[in-house]
Parts: C-alpha cells; structure tokens; sequence
C-alpha cells in the first residue's frame, strides 16, 4: 500500500441498514394503524404505496447521511457532505483551531456522532466550522473515520484544544508529574546544661 494514497471515508449506505430497519417499522406501524382505522381497506393500495414510500424514505436518508472525507499525505483535507450543501470544504490540518465532538446521545433525533473542526479565517473561505458525521452507526468518537481525522490533525497540530470527550481518546495519557517532597531542614541541636 503507497503510503502517499489519500485516505478515502465515504458514508451513505453503511447507515442505511438501520435507517431502512427503523423505516420498515415506522412503515408497518403507519399501515397497521390505517388498516385497524379503516382509512386504507384496499390492499392492492397498500401493496403500491408501501413501496414507494420506503423507496422514497431511503433515498432520502442516503442523501441525508451522504458524506465523501479525504485525508491526504500533505495534511490536506476534503470534506463533502450534505450538510455542507454537497459543496466541498478544503483546508488543511494546520489551520485546524479546535475540534469538537457531539455525541449521538447528546444530540435529539440523531443516530450518529459529529465533529465539529474550527479552522482559522482563511481569504476567500467563508465558513469556519466543518461538521464531520460519523460512519459508524451510534458510534463514541473512536470509529476508523473519526480516528484518522483527530490524528492526522494532531500530527501536524498536537496542541490543538480537543473537546473533553475526545480528549481521553486521543491524547497519550502521561502520568502527572510527582510534586518534590519537602526537604526536611535539620534543626538546631539543643544543647541541654546540666547543672552541677
């Protein structure tokens, strides 16, 4: 393997088995409460529309969770995502100013965890923060993805502030440094006189 290949993090369909999971459930729900209701008797209705709206369900959370991060040799990085518009957001690990980290079970109606990557003012760059989406379904900061972002970013920035929870997963734990003892100071002997 060339070491100088860019590193290529594609999401979309990887999240999809448990959105089309949760999907077929809300769709079974939504159809037995019509059927019970008597609001949708015709079957053959049933067995058209079903369809259409889990293929349409899934497109839509394909385009939701569409994601391409290349992390190049150079330290430069490409983001493309929709929550970017599908527009490309490029910088590079040097002007990486904070990362922060939001967790699945932080965020409502999430299923995945971001980070947020803070990147110095720039001519022409109008954006400032890069939200990355996690591939890993319900995932704690240590996916593959998410790995080689934090640490190709600490590579050429190791001081950069990480957020709290990334920060036992990526900083090298260094025991703190044990405080001197006192030195004990001798104290003057007393001489005791004895009396004669």
């Amino acid at each position: 393997m060339n070491d100088d290949a860019p590193q290529v993090f594609a999401t979309g369909w990887r999240l999809m088995p448990e959105m089309l999971a949760l999907t077929v459930a809300a769709l079974g729900l939504v159809a037995a409460c019509s059927w019970f209701t008597g609001s949708a008797r015709d079957l053959d209705s049933l067995l058209v529309v079903a369809p259409a709206f889990l293929a349409m369900a899934a497109g839509l959370g394909y385009l939701v969770c569409w994601q391409r991060v290349v992390l190049h040799a150079d330290g430069r990085i490409e983001v493309r995502s929709a929550a970017a518009g599908f527009r490309l957001r490029a910088f590079h690990a040097r002007d990486v100013v904070a990362i922060g980290f939001r967790s699945w079970r932080d965020v409502r109606r999430s299923m995945v965890s971001h980070l947020f990557v803070s990147v110095a003012p720039a001519p022409g760059r109008r954006w400032r923060v890069v939200d990355v989406m996690d591939n890993v379904y319900r995932g704690g900061g240590d996916s593959p993805l998410m790995q080689a972002l934090v640490r190709a970013i600490l590579q050429a920035q190791p001081d950069v502030p990480l957020d709290p929870a990334l920060r036992a997963l990526y900083r090298p734990v260094v025991p703190a440094p044990r405080a001197p003892e006192p030195r004990r100071t001798k104290r003057p002997r007393r001489h005791r006189h004895h009396r004669v």
